[in-house]
C-alpha cells in the first residue's frame, strides 16, 4: 500500500492529478481481476500445501496446482487484454483511455505474477517468514526504483507499466530460485513447454491489440477461442495422463 502511495505521489507531482488518475485506473484495472484469483486460489493452495509433510508430495503438488493455474489464468489475461478498451468504457469513461499505454504492459507481467505467487506462496505454508519478507520488501523498493527510472529518466507514464513488468519478471526469478534451492523443485518438460505456450498466446493477443482503443470483437473472439482452445487441450492431456498413471 505505501508502495503505490508513493508511485501516486511521484506520477502526481510530475503530471499532475490528471496523470495520477490515469495511473490509478491501470494500477486497478491490472490489479483487481488477478486479486480476485489469487485470492481463490489462496483459499485452496495454501492449507493443502501446509499439511503436506513430505517433500515429494509437496513439490508434485506444487507442480499439479502451477499446471492448473496456468491452464486456468491463460485464457483469463488473454480475455482481459484483448477487451481492455471496453473494460476502461464500462468502468471509466473513454478519456482515461491514455491508460491503456500502462496497462498493456502491466498485463503482460501479470503471468509472471501468478507463477511467482505460486513460487512465493511455499514461504508462508513453511513458516519461511523471514525469505518472504525480505522477498516482498526488496521486491516493493525495487519496483519504486524502477518507476523513479521511468518518471525522472525517461519522463514516461507508459514506462511505469514497464517497470511493473520487469519488477514481475525479477521476482519470478527470485521465487523459481528460492524453488529451485529451498523446496528442490524442479521444471519437466510439460512444465516447461506450457508455460511457453501461454506465455507467447498472452504476448500475441497484447501485441496484435497493442494500439487499439477500441474494442474489436473479431481480435476478441478469436485470440479467447485460441487461449481457451490451448488451455481445453492442455486440461485434457493432463488428465489423460494422470488416468494412465
Amino acid at each position: 500500500m505505501i508502495t503505490v502511495l508513493i508511485i501516486r505521489a511521484l506520477v502526481a507531482r510530475n503530471t499532475g492529478l490528471y496523470g495520477a488518475g490515469i495511473f490509478d485506473v491501470a494500477w486497478t484495472l491490472s490489479t483487481m481481476y488477478l486479486q480476485l484469483i489469487l485470492s481463490a486460489f489462496a483459499s485452496y493452495y495454501l492449507p493443502t500445501l501446509s499439511s503436506i509433510k513430505n517433500s515429494n508430495e509437496q513439490i508434485k503438488f506444487i507442480k499439479s496446482f502451477l499446471l492448473s493455474s496456468i491452464i486456468l489464468v491463460v485464457p483469463i489475461i488473454v480475455l482481459v487484454i484483448v477487451s481492455k478498451p471496453l473494460v476502461i468504457k464500462l468502468f471509466y469513461t473513454a478519456e482515461f483511455n491514455p491508460a491503456l499505454k500502462i496497462i498493456r504492459w502491466m498485463l503482460i507481467g501479470d503471468f509472471f505474477k501468478v507463477i511467482s505467487w505460486i513460487f512465493a506462496m511455499p514461504m508462508v505454508a513453511f513458516v519461511h517468514v523471514k525469505t518472504f519478507f525480505w522477498s516482498e520488501l526488496i521486491g516493493n523498493i525495487t519496483l519504486l526504483f524502477w518507476v523513479y527510472i521511468a518518471i525522472y529518466v525517461f519522463k514516461s507514464t507508459e514506462y511505469i507499466g514497464l517497470a511493473v513488468l520487469l519488477n514481475y519478471v525479477l521476482y519470478f526469478i527470485y521465487t523459481l530460485y528460492y524453488a529451485k534451492s529451498r523446496l528442490l523443485f524442479r521444471f519437466d518438460n510439460k512444465v516447461i513447454l506450457i508455460s511457453f505456450i501461454g506465455l507467447m498466446v498472452i504476448v500475441g493477443a497484447s501485441f496484435h491489440t497493442w494500439y487499439d482503443v477500441e474494442i474489436d470483437w473479431i481480435k476478441v473472439l478469436v485470440w479467447f477461442f485460441i487461449a481457451s482452445l490451448i488451455s481445453l487441450y492442455w486440461f485434457l492431456l493432463t488428465k489423460s495422463q494422470e488416468g494412465l498413471m
